[in-house]
């Protein structure tokens, strides 16, 4: 008779690792188990199927042998008395199966499922804030296919920094007038909004209306748009005539020349010129001989048109040097003054000085010196008088420079001294 060959073909999508050796079965000898995974990687939540090849010595296949199933990682993938597999977790697992003390394993490659596409991306910015120049939050809403808000990785970009630059957060960092395209993309979406930084109308430069030649003085200016809003921009000043005046350190104007002089604040190209009166000591020829005469720093009566300043006046008539501060239209009765010398400021009152007409008189030689010297060393030297009708009137010198006016004066009149 002759002998059937019969030849038994598995195809399985993946074998593993098994253990050599023999081991008894009823009436067979296992030699080895192969398990096979139907899918050798998995999508949270998928499942699928492990199977075994237990074979003989021999290489023969023992069928519908029992098969005991474990997972390395039950909490990243589990599997059933019967090799059902289910992907709990990403991970990778091994799944064995044994018979008796014969055991195969397969390996097992688990995967968080792609997340839905992007259909939309939204950007929200205060775009009527940003006339100001400064740095604002931009935010996004990414919503995915099926319509709920995701959190997804955003590249910010400006079509002209110059004007707004946006970083990786979305910060929007206004920088200069003109317009921009602020743009937001999540995964090949994008959106768009459109900036707009409106330049200056008008400039209001806020500037002392006098000033004395030599001290610095304050400038500020308040910028508006055309619809009259109130915004923060760079004031530039300068001075049209560098010959009368100059701007110092932290925007201050210092006069340089007697007379009118024209400061200008420029703010987005749109300037405004202001007048400004420059003041100093001066020096007068009178019939008595010369005097120094210097205006107080702020007019004391009057108005802006027809302004009353007070002054000091110190000279020297037939060889007796003088000084006197001058009310005019004013009569004083008493006298109290105060200066600042240093960080403090010092208070008096002097009953030796005398009126003459709307002026008092210092003492010579009682308190000259220590008049002359107050003066020219007071960054403020501010004199009270008490008038006729009960009214204080006060008066607010710079006297700096006082001692290099009296020059000439001291050279024509031997009894000056201090």
């Amino acid at each position: 008779m002759r002998g059937l060959l019969v030849v038994l073909a598995i195809s399985a999508p993946l074998a593993s690792c098994s253990d050599a050796g023999t081991t008894s079965s009823p009436g067979r000898t296992i030699e080895s188990v192969d398990v096979i995974l139907a899918k050798s990687s998995l999508l949270i939540g998928e499942t699928t199927v492990a199977t075994a090849v237990v074979r003989e010595p021999n290489g023969n296949i023992i069928a519908n042998q029992p098969m005991t199933w474990s997972s390395s990682s039950p909490t990243t993938a589990s599997i059933s008395a019967a090799g059902a597999i289910t992907a709990i977790f990403a991970g990778e697992v091994t799944i064995t199966g044994a018979v008796g003390s014969r055991k195969g394993t397969a390996r097992l490659l688990i995967a968080r499922p792609p997340a839905p596409a992007v259909a939309s991306v939204d950007i929200e910015l205060p775009l009527d804030s940003l006339v100001e120049i400064g740095a604002y939050r931009a935010r996004t809403v990414v919503r995915d296919v099926t319509g709920a808000v995701v959190q997804r990785v955003v590249s910010w970009s400006s079509s002209n920094p110059m004007v707004a630059a946006v970083g990786n957060t979305g910060t929007v960092v206004t920088r200069g007038v003109g317009s921009t395209l602020i743009t937001a993309e999540v995964e090949g979406i994008r959106a768009t909004v459109s900036v707009l930084v409106p330049g200056v109308s008008t400039v209001i430069p806020i500037v002392p209306s006098r000033v004395k030649v030599g001290e610095g003085y304050g400038l500020s200016a308040t910028t508006l748009l055309a619809n009259g809003k109130a915004v923060n921009r760079v004031v530039t000043w300068s001075v049209p005539d560098p010959a009368q005046g100059r701007i110092g350190l932290g925007n201050t104007f210092i006069a340089t020349l007697p007379g009118t002089v024209v400061v200008r604040a420029t703010s987005d190209g749109v300037f405004s010129d202001v007048p400004v009166i420059a003041y100093d000591w001066r020096i007068e020829q009178t019939v008595a001989g010369l005097r120094a005469v210097l205006p107080s720093d702020k007019r004391i009566a009057g108005d802006a048109v027809n302004p009353v300043y007070a002054e000091i006046v110190v000279g020297c008539e037939a060889n007796a040097p003088y000084a006197r501060v001058a009310l005019p239209t004013f009569a004083p009765t008493g006298l109290a003054f105060r200066y600042e010398w240093g960080d403090y400021w010092y208070y008096g009152g002097e009953e030796e000085w005398t009126a003459v007409g709307a002026a008092v008189q210092v003492p010579f030689p009682t308190y000259f010196s220590e008049f002359i010297t107050q003066v020219s060393t007071s960054s403020e030297y501010e004199i009270s008088f008490l008038t006729t009708s009960g009214e204080w009137v006060s008066a607010i010198f710079r006297g700096a420079g006082l001692l290099k006016t009296l020059e000439p004066i001291v050279a024509t009149c031997p009894a000056f001294r201090w």
